[in-house]
């Protein structure tokens, strides 16, 4: 192959590691995750050119006597390094790890961008629309089975008896409380913070009702 129609097919490789990339990204970004658009492109344009690096950039050494190349050795790298930047969108939140899937995301779409740089695009595009499928469609379905937990704020005039008719009257809208932190304030008044566990399909408007039928509710935010 010519000089200028390798690096041709390479610049083609570029482009649709990118669009790969970016088609991932934009799903992480619509869903608020902290590596969006421009962290996915970046990471299969980046892996695919490292890739056709390792793949391309030792021609001139290959034919000179003696001299052996290990060309997966800049895969293997690509693969190792991506730990880091995976590492970074991993963090703990009211107990629980956030941000695996993304760090997996990340993790693939260098793979993506490998496949796309060593030249099987079939294998690069059929595992973004894989990804893609398990990112929106299993992501959907989950949150159809799963319940909701959300967290509740409500301020009372006092702890004595209002405390027990809120926990009463949650417990008759079948809510399961899970957490429970609360502030006493200067002004007398009680903040109670709740992470609280929903029935599925409850309407939250139903909060609205609180200062109205338990004694003692001052305000109501979730």
């Amino acid at each position: 192959m010519l000089q200028w129609e390798m690096e041709l097919v390479c610049i083609v490789r570029l482009l649709v590691a990118s669009a790969c990339g970016l088609m991932i990204g934009i799903e992480r970004q619509s869903r608020m995750k902290g590596a969006g658009m421009k962290t996915h492109m970046m990471v299969a344009l980046g892996s695919a050119l490292m890739m056709l690096v390792s793949k391309y950039g030792f021609f001139d050494v290959i034919p000179v006597e003696g001299a052996s190349v290990d060309v997966s050795r800049v895969a293997a790298s690509i693969a190792a390094g991506i730990g880091f930047l995976g590492a970074g969108v991993i963090f703990v939140r009211r107990g629980s790890v956030v941000g695996l899937t993304t760090a997996a995301g990340l993790w693939t779409t260098t793979g993506v961008g490998m496949a796309v740089g060593s030249g099987l695009y079939l294998l690069g595009l059929v595992t973004t629309a894989l990804m893609l499928v398990s990112q929106v469609v299993l992501r959907y379905i989950e949150r159809r089975e799963s319940v909701r937990v959300t967290e509740l704020c409500v301020q009372l005039a006092d702890s004595g008896e209002s405390a027990p008719a809120l926990r009463s009257w949650l417990l008759a809208e079948q809510i399961e409380v899970k957490e429970v932190h609360t502030e006493q304030k200067k002004d007398g008044t009680l903040w109670m913070t709740m992470v609280v566990v929903l029935p599925r399909r409850y309407d939250r408007s139903a909060f609205l009702r609180l200062p109205g039928e338990v004694q003692g509710i001052l305000s109501v935010s979730a």
